[in-house]
């Protein structure tokens, strides 16, 4: 239908003048896959992106103040970090791996996890919420096969970008 596209950028622009740029954002991307040179849904997704790395959105600035304070005042050597990366977590044997970590032995210390964790958001969820329940803290940086777009997941994310926040917004809610 033609004025999809129209409501599309219709809330896409609301979206942004409300400061919810990451939603914004997506919206224009569906209006772009609907409608590739839509000079609405070009000019939005261009206001969009040019925000979204200055850390000014209303969601960037909560998670600024919520976790990066969280262990300032945390005695000096009282944990470990840790380091992984292509874990796969979709692949059953792998999963088996995450789940065989002792549940008490690492609850003090840091898991870096850099990408690569598996292929899906709802994976990922499983994968992230295991990992949680092992460790202290978490830290995720999503790689090349987080932003693959899944057939399933195709109609959700218009692109690799909207994917990214989808995640993010899936990490504030872990």
């Amino acid at each position: 239908k033609g004025d999809f596209v129209k409501a599309r950028n219709r809330l896409g622009t609301a979206l942004l003048a409300c400061g919810q740029v990451e939603q914004a954002y997506v919206h224009f991307a569906h209006a772009l896959k609907l409608e590739t040179n839509n000079s609405s849904a070009l000019k939005g997704r261009q206001a969009c992106i040019s925000i979204l790395p200055v850390w000014r959105t209303l969601p960037a600035r909560r998670r600024f103040r919520e976790r990066f304070g969280v262990d300032l005042w945390r005695p000096r050597g009282t944990s470990k970090v840790y380091a992984i990366s292509d874990v796969h977590f979709d692949h059953k044997c792998n999963e088996d791996w995450a789940h065989r970590i002792d549940d008490f032995e690492f609850q003090e210390d840091v898991l870096i996890v850099a990408g690569n964790l598996c292929d899906t958001r709802n994976a990922l969820a499983r994968a992230l919420t295991t990992l949680k329940a092992k460790f202290r803290r978490v830290f995720y940086v999503p790689g090349n096969h987080e932003l693959w777009l899944s057939p399933s997941e195709a109609t959700k994310y218009p692109d690799s970008l909207a994917k990214l926040l989808g995640i993010m917004e899936m990490c504030d809610e872990l």
